[in-house]
């Protein structure tokens, strides 16, 4: 074959040749080059799902919710804000809307005999629909539930008290203490919000006026809003913040604000990634070093080849690009076949962790992308030294 006429499907030949001359070592190179495409993908996967995840606790309560928590001071004995309150605190800040005061006690509730522990939730009507809460069965507190003595259960909560072997119905009577609680609602399932102080699914709610039936002292310990309007959260959570002062005059108020957190979230967790992704390119930069090592190792064995390849009128940049093709082929096949393997193991550990799978869109270009770069990198000094070997020195040293 003429070096000097060589086309692309010759060159194309002799690298599938070569290959398979390489033999084991070239397997061992593509298997180091497998793994650290596998780890880019997986990596980058697994902390692009571990974030959604994440987020999702936070996204499940809205991210126009707000949560202003009251210190509650001991000196400090308001037990609800009064209406009117509640009132002058919308006609100062337009933007909330689904106010709700909450008083949260520890408590534990009776039902056919068998005592379960649980958060009661003392609050208002609009609490529905300032966490997002949805009905199962029955329905929700209302404004005409005040003084009566009514409770909405989760549905966790609902099936705990029913493994007894007597099933909670609507209508049925719980015990809380010396007060009776008639079963009005029982709440549909729904993910437990990081940034709420209970979790719905285990909790019993009640009206706030009937928190007193249980002890001389119920205060409110936080407020619910949302901010559904055009002008910014952040704006809206400072005149809430302000307008509670008002209402609870002597008590420390910290608003909290889900959008804030989860942008918060969203950055820390991009860092992560990125870390993730440095130490999946370790392994890259290792799997970089074999394909030189495969590299070199060839051209050693086949000096004589070159030798006479160039005698025979091969250019240094063809013997250059004939060890460059060599590479290209080894961490391209490599790359595709660890980022299939990547995307594999990362559905498996979020099927696994019980996560929703959703690929990174950057994942699979990156893992393949980098190993193709890093095994070119590698595989540009082999390919330089073989194009400037002297056919003489070549010939005569293999001699």
């Amino acid at each position: 074959m003429s070096g000097g006429s060589q086309t692309f499907r010759d060159l194309i030949h002799d690298v599938r040749t070569n290959l398979r001359t390489l033999g084991k070592r070239a397997v061992l190179t593509l298997l180091g080059v497998v793994m650290g495409s596998c780890s880019v993908v997986a990596l980058i996967n697994i902390g692009h799902n571990a974030a959604e995840e994440a987020a999702a606790i936070f996204q499940g309560m809205g991210v126009d919710t707000l949560v202003a928590q009251v210190s509650n001071a001991a000196d400090t004995r308001q037990t609800s804000p009064l209406p009117a309150g509640i009132t002058q605190l919308r006609n100062k800040v337009p933007d909330l809307v689904n106010i709700a005061p909450v008083a949260l006690m520890g408590n534990s509730v009776t039902f056919k005999g068998r005592d379960i522990s649980i958060q009661l939730i003392g609050s208002t009507p609009p609490l529905k629909q300032a966490l997002g809460l949805e009905v199962h069965e029955g329905r929700f507190l209302s404004e005409f539930d005040d003084q009566a003595t009514h409770a909405v259960i989760g549905r966790q909560l609902a099936d705990e008290l029913s493994s007894a072997g007597t099933p909670v119905r609507i209508g049925d009577t719980l015990r809380v203490q010396h007060a009776l609680f008639q079963v009005i609602g029982v709440l549909h399932p729904r993910f437990a919000s990081a940034i709420a102080p209970f979790d719905p699914n285990t909790s019993m709610f009640i009206p706030l006026q009937g928190v007193s039936r249980l002890q001389a002292w119920a205060p409110v310990t936080h407020v619910f809003a949302r901010a559904p309007g055009a002008r910014p959260i952040g704006s809206v959570a400072s005149d809430f913040k302000h307008g509670l002062r008002q209402l609870f005059p002597g008590q420390d108020i910290d608003v909290l604000v889900p959008q804030q957190i989860i942008d918060g979230l969203s950055q820390q967790n991009r860092t992560f990634t990125y870390l993730l992704a440095a130490l999946a390119g370790i392994s890259l930069i290792t799997s970089g070093v074999g394909v030189m090592n495969v590299m070199l190792m060839s051209i050693a064995q086949r000096r004589r080849e070159i030798g006479l390849r160039m005698a025979m009128g091969a250019r240094p940049r063809d013997i250059r690009n004939l060890f460059m093709i060599e590479a290209l082929t080894l961490t391209t096949f490599g790359a595709l076949t660890g980022a299939i393997l990547g995307v594999g193991l990362a559905l498996i550990y979020a099927r696994v962790s019980g996560w929703s799978f959703a690929l990174s869109p950057m994942s699979v270009p990156l893992g393949i992308g980098s190993a193709i770069v890093v095994g070119m990198f590698f595989g540009l000094y082999p390919a330089l030294s073989a194009s400037r070997l002297q056919p003489v020195e070549a010939l005569r040293e293999d001699e």
